[in-house]
């Protein structure tokens, strides 16, 4: 099963570094060690591999995408995924300030229109309004999709 995010990705040369899945990534050693492997700043779940794709990118590291197949065992997904907001607020935080941007922004939107979160897109502000209760979080398990 492709994911679904994913499947207008084709083989070969890529400008797409938001799309870098770090469980099906390859590079070298010498190349991970210079990028300073990843940053021990994100906590958790959430946004550290948009971050080592984007340090990489701005080290001027080529993103080729592989037509391998990569097998993946599935398992039940939560969306959103409630089960890491806090994680994912975290990593949001740090990641927008070290680049500038908002990663996540799907799942931010989420958040913002449970009304779990007040987030400006465009700006600075993320603040959590209320912590999903567990009926939320049990309600957002998709035990039958693989992503």
């Amino acid at each position: 099963m492709e994911h679904a995010a994913r499947q207008h990705l084709g083989a070969g040369p890529s400008a797409e570094w938001s799309m870098v899945w770090t469980l099906v990534l390859a590079l070298s050693a010498s190349d991970f060690s210079a990028l300073g492997g990843f940053d021990e700043g994100f906590r958790g779940y959430g946004a550290e591999d948009t971050d080592f794709a984007f340090r990489a990118r701005d080290a001027g590291l080529d993103l080729v995408f592989s037509e391998a197949t990569a097998f993946h065992q599935p398992h039940g997904v939560y969306r959103p995924p409630l089960h890491h907001f806090q994680d994912i607020l975290v990593n949001a935080r740090h990641f927008k300030q070290v680049h500038g941007s908002w990663p996540m922004g799907g799942w931010l939107g989420r958040f913002r229109d449970l009304g779990l979160v007040l987030w400006d897109p465009a700006g600075a502000q993320l603040e959590v309004r209320r912590e999903p209760t567990a009926a939320e979080i049990a309600a957002a398990l998709d035990e039958g999709s693989a992503y």
